[in-house]
C-alpha cells in the first residue's frame, strides 16, 4: 500500500524533438535544383569559402547567380540558428500562414520556420532564359555541372573595384579529348563527355503535380531569401545577412577545382613496339554504368578495365609509325576531396533500360570505400578512405518525368536526413540502404553519389555562431 505521505512521482517531461534542418520550397518542377542546392549548402568547405567573395560592380550572370547562392546559404544559416533558439512547441496560427510573403525575410525567420523559399535564385534562372529556366523539370547532374561552372566563373571575375566584365575560367586541362566517363570544365562551360551514350539527358517534360506540390500546414512557414539584385547594385558592401553569417576572410578563386576536381590518366600501350603513352585529364565527376545484379565495385572495375584496340579501332602509334593493335586503360592519379559519382541511369542502349528510358536498377553502393585499386602507383592519396556523405535520388520511370530529392549525412548530428523539397526528416542508415542499395529493380534509384575523403568528410556542420549577431 503506497504511503499517503509520499507524493506520487512524476515522470520527467519528454524533451521536445530537435528541429530538423530547413528544407527548400518547390516552386514548380524545381526539385532537381533543391536537391543540388542542399548538397552544396551542407558542404561547409564550399559554403564557407564562397561567403567572403564579393560581386564586381559590373556583374555578369555568373556573378549574379553566385551572389544569389551566397544569400540563400546565409538565409538557411539563419533559419537553422533560429530554429534551435525558438520556444519549444511554438506554433503559428492558420490565418498567419501566408502573411510572411510581403515581410522582411529575416524577421520571418524568427517565427516557426521549417523551410526557405529559393525564389530569388530561381527567378534569376528564369530571367536569364538559360537552359535551366526552372519552368520544366531538368536533369540534376546537368544542373550541378552548370552551377559549379558559373560559380567557378564568378570566383575568377575581377575584384569589386574593377569595372570590367567577368572573365571566363581558363581550361582545366590541355587535353583535346575527354573520356566518356569523365566530366570536366573546359573553356567556361561544363563539357559533355565524348561518345556520351545519352543523346539528351535533360528532362524536358514537366512532372506530375503530385511530385512537386508541397503539403501546407499551419505550423509550417516559409521565407524568401533577400533579392540578389539588392546586393549587386549597391555601392556599399553587400547585405549584412552575408557579412554576419561568416567572418571576413579571403575566398579561394580555385574553390571548385580544389574540392571537386581530380586527375585521371588514360594509358595506351602499343602491342607492336610496347611503347606507353599517357594522356592526362582533369575531371569533376566520373560516370559509371549500372546493371542488374552488379554493384559499384563492378562499375569501377568495368570503367578501369583494359580495352583491346583492334579492327576498326586500331591504334595509330607515333613511335613505330604503325596502325596496330593496342591496350588502353584508365586510372586516377589525383583524387578530389569530394568524389562525385554519376550513375548512368539514362543510358538508352542498356539492356536494362525500361520503356521510359531509365535503367531502373537499385545498384548496391558502399558507405565507405577506397580507390587504391583504380589509382596509379604515383597517386599519393590512393589509400585514403572515402565516406558516402550525400546521395541525389531520381524516382520515376524515365528521363522525361520523375522527382529528385537527396539524402545527406549530418556529422554534427550523426544522422542521415532525407531532404525532399520542403520536407526534411531523419532516416536510418539501414533504411537508406534498403531503399537505395539493394540489388533489385526499382523506380527509386541513386543518381549522384558524393564521397568525401575521411580527413575532410564532415559534410555538414552547424552554421557559424556569428550568424545570430
Amino acid at each position: 500500500m503506497p504511503d499517503p505521505a509520499t507524493p506520487p512521482s512524476t515522470p520527467p517531461p519528454t524533451p521536445p524533438p530537435l528541429p530538423h534542418p530547413p528544407g527548400l520550397l518547390n516552386l514548380g518542377n524545381t526539385c532537381y535544383i533543391n536537391s543540388v542546392l542542399q548538397v552544396l549548402y551542407n558542404l561547409p568547405s564550399f559554403r564557407q569559402a564562397l561567403a567572403p567573395w564579393r560581386c564586381p560592380r559590373s556583374p555578369d550572370f555568373a556573378c549574379e547567380l553566385a551572389t544569389a547562392l551566397q544569400t540563400l546559404f546565409a538565409t538557411l544559416d539563419r533559419a537553422q540558428l533560429l530554429q534551435t533558439s525558438r520556444p519549444p512547441n511554438a506554433t503559428v496560427a492558420e490565418d498567419d500562414e501566408c502573411d510572411t510573403l510581403d515581410t522582411d525575410p529575416l524577421d520571418d525567420l524568427r517565427e516557426n520556420l521549417d523551410y526557405v523559399s529559393p525564389s530569388s535564385f530561381v527567378s534569376l534562372l528564369r530571367d536569364e532564359r538559360c537552359d535551366f529556366e526552372a519552368v520544366g523539370q531538368q536533369d540534376a547532374h546537368e544542373f550541378l555541372r552548370f552551377l559549379l561552372d558559373k560559380v567557378d566563373a564568378a570566383l575568377n571575375s575581377p575584384p569589386p573595384d574593377h569595372r570590367s566584365q567577368c572573365k571566363q575560367p581558363q581550361p582545366s586541362s590541355s587535353a583535346s579529348t575527354t573520356s566518356d566517363h569523365l566530366t570536366r570544365i573546359r573553356g567556361g562551360e561544363a563539357s559533355k563527355p565524348a561518345n556520351q551514350d545519352v543523346p539528351n539527358s535533360s528532362v524536358a517534360a514537366p512532372i506530375k503535380a503530385t511530385d512537386t506540390t508541397c503539403p501546407r500546414s499551419a505550423k509550417r512557414r516559409r521565407v524568401s531569401e533577400p533579392s540578389p539584385h539588392s546586393l549587386t547594385q549597391q555601392s556599399d558592401p553587400p547585405s549584412s545577412s552575408i557579412d554576419t553569417a561568416y567572418p571576413r576572410k579571403r575566398f579561394r578563386p580555385t574553390l571548385v577545382p580544389d574540392l571537386f576536381e581530380g586527375k585521371a590518366i588514360t594509358a595506351t600501350r602499343c602491342d607492336f613496339c610496347e611503347t606507353m603513352s599517357n594522356r592526362a585529364e582533369q575531371f569533376l565527376d566520373v560516370s559509371l554504368p549500372v546493371e542488374a545484379g552488379r554493384n559499384l565495385d563492378w562499375a569501377w572495375s568495368k570503367t578501369g578495365a583494359r580495352e583491346k584496340l583492334a579492327g576498326v579501332n586500331k591504334y595509330s602509334c607515333d613511335t613505330c609509325n604503325t596502325y596496330t593493335e593496342a591496350q588502353r586503360w584508365w586510372r586516377v592519379e589525383v583524387l578530389p576531396q569530394v568524389l562525385t559519382v554519376h550513375l548512368k541511369l539514362f543510358a538508352f542502349d542498356s539492356p536494362y533500360t525500361g520503356s521510359g528510358g531509365k535503367v531502373a536498377v537499385a545498384m548496391p553502393c558502399p558507405f565507405e570505400m577506397r580507390m587504391s585499386e583504380w589509382c596509379t602507383d604515383e597517386c599519393e592519396q590512393k589509400d585514403i578512405e572515402y565516406n558516402l556523405s550525400a546521395v541525389i535520388v531520381h524516382e520515376g520511370n524515365g528521363a522525361s518525368s520523375g522527382h529528385y530529392y537527396s539524402y545527406i549525412y549530418r556529422h554534427d548530428k550523426a544522422e542521415w536526413y532525407v531532404y525532399d523539397d520542403s520536407m526534411v526528416s531523419v532516416v536510418s542508415r539501414r533504411e537508406l540502404q534498403q531503399k537505395l542499395f539493394t540489388a533489385a529493380r526499382s523506380r527509386r534509384t541513386a543518381y549522384l553519389l558524393f564521397y568525401t575523403q575521411s580527413a575532410t568528410s564532415e559534410l555538414t556542420t552547424e552554421p557559424d555562431n556569428d550568424a545570430s549577431s
